[in-house]
């Protein structure tokens, strides 16, 4: 080993130990104690060559270790990403399932209120049938036939709340009424007003779903 490798203690007893060599008048138990320092210091030396040689294992290992941690940790991110994912899939999936459940009741709803109309409707109809032979000529008019069975289809067709609606004056109406026919009018006050009805207008709520045709004054 070259003396710039010797650890430092080993070249301070070397040092020592060549210093005090130099003295002739020293006794054989001082170079017995020198001797023994030396080899106390070779074995240091020794002894910390094995430290430092299992330190550099040591830091190998913690080296590996700390990869495997790391190649763990981007494991563990993965996973928690596919379980984030999983999880908002299921949650979308719950909404999805609870609209479709309420969907499903509103539908069996609809149903049960569709199944109570269609039987008034058939209703109306049968007892336009069971009567149809007593409001016959003559002992009914014609007129009467006609304003009973209409009031009866009425009554139907209002089962799904469409109401009937006839305006017989008053200004026109484009959302609700179409013109048919015109009359010419003496009072220019009354110029785009309807002047009688030509049919009857049918609407859903407030909205108009057949007009009713009209004349008006011009």
């Amino acid at each position: 080993m070259k003396k710039e490798d010797k650890p430092l203690i080993v070249r301070w007893a070397e040092g020592v130990a060549n210093l005090l060599w130099g003295y002739s008048d020293k006794s054989e138990q001082m170079a017995e104690q020198i001797q023994r320092l030396m080899q106390d210091a070779e074995s240091f030396s020794e002894i910390l060559d094995k430290v430092q040689v299992e330190n550099r294992k040591l830091k190998a290992s913690n080296e590996d270790l700390q990869s495997k941690n790391d190649y763990l940790e981007r494991e563990l991110s993965q996973i928690k990403k596919k379980l984030d994912d999983w999880e908002k899939q299921n949650k979308e999936l719950s909404e999805s399932l609870k609209q479709k459940a309420e969907e499903l009741d509103r539908s069996r709803g609809e149903l049960s209120t569709l199944e109570h109309k269609t039987k008034d409707i058939v209703g109306n109809l049968i007892f336009c049938l069971q009567n149809s032979e007593i409001l016959m000529p003559p002992t009914f008019s014609k007129e009467k036939v006609m304003e009973f069975f209409n009031k009866q289809l009425e009554k139907a067709i209002g089962i799904f709340g469409v109401s009937v609606f006839e305006d017989v004056d008053g200004p026109v109406n484009s959302s609700f009424h179409r013109i048919v026919a015109t009359t010419p009018s003496k009072d220019a006050s009354m110029v785009g007003c309807i002047s009688r009805s030509l049919g009857k207008g049918f609407r859903l709520g407030e909205k108009c779903i057949v007009e009713q045709q009209v004349e008006i004054y011009i």
